[in-house]
């Protein structure tokens, strides 16, 4: 049951990634419902679920945990800062310069 589960955390974080919004209205919808998939997954299970996503879906990621931090809630912070690491640890320095120089943001 747990593996469902971690599955389908990973789907709709994937969905998500997918569709990043085009306007700034509908960014803080998406972006809450980013955090609430990002905080779906047990900490054991973040590196799996990055390691899962694709180079542009941790760039869009990235954008989401920088996104977060901009509007820090009651304990988004410690998650995001264990997806950051995550995060880090799969793209690396080039994902956080793409997502820095990106005009496209969220």
């Amino acid at each position: 049951m747990k593996l469902s589960f971690t599955k389908k955390n990973i789907e709709a974080l994937k969905l998500i990634l997918a569709n990043p919004p085009a306007s700034k209205e509908k960014a803080v919808k998406v972006t809450e419902l980013a955090l609430r998939a990002m905080s779906s997954f047990k900490a054991s299970e973040v590196e799996k679920g990055v390691q899962s996503l694709s180079k542009d879906e941790v760039d869009t990621l990235m954008k989401f945990i920088y996104k977060g931090f901009e509007t820090p809630q009651d304990n988004t912070c410690g998650i995001l800062l264990t997806w950051h690491e995550k995060a880090y640890a799969v793209g690396g320095v080039g994902s956080i310069l793409r997502v820095l120089t990106d005009r496209m943001s969220i």
